[in-house]
């Protein structure tokens, strides 16, 4: 049984792969970040915390636009879940538009690894201040669905 459940989930990742995305990020797509932390959640809301970027000042997004609920999870599971050290969970995530992210200064830049809808936001202030204020805006615009 667990060889027929790793067969099919290599399966579906390989059709996943197939997956095409324009180049470049237009303003009106939806992006996705994963929620993995209790705390990037609060009061039925996406928290500033989801939207603050790593040390390396890349953070971590989906482009989502076009894609069903159910690929959408799907994504997070097979090529984000599963490829943390840490096997936390996803326990939600935060939708919005790519223009919140340029309104802040902020670029988003198509990363195809480990797949073809994969980014990382980047040109983020190298002060902890500036950056925690266009986390806020970000987290307020964002809409937060729970994972299913």
């Amino acid at each position: 049984m667990p060889y027929l459940r790793r067969f099919w989930q290599s399966l579906l990742t390989t059709f996943l792969q197939l997956d095409w995305v324009p180049r470049t990020v237009a303003a009106s797509e939806r992006i996705t970040r994963y929620l993995f932390s209790e705390r990037h959640v609060k009061r039925g809301q996406v928290s500033f915390t989801a939207f603050i970027p790593p040390k390396t000042k890349d953070l971590s997004v989906y482009r989502t636009s076009r894609c069903s609920e159910g690929k959408i999870w799907l994504l997070g599971e097979l090529l984000v879940e599963r490829q943390r050290k840490d096997r936390g969970r996803i326990l939600g995530r935060g939708d919005l538009q790519a223009a919140i992210f340029f309104e802040q200064g902020l670029k988003i830049l198509p990363s195809v690894t480990p797949h073809p809808r994969h980014a990382i936001v980047i040109d983020w202030p190298d002060d902890k201040p500036h950056q925690r204020m266009k986390a806020i805006v970000l987290a307020l615009n964002s809409s937060l669905l729970l994972r299913p």
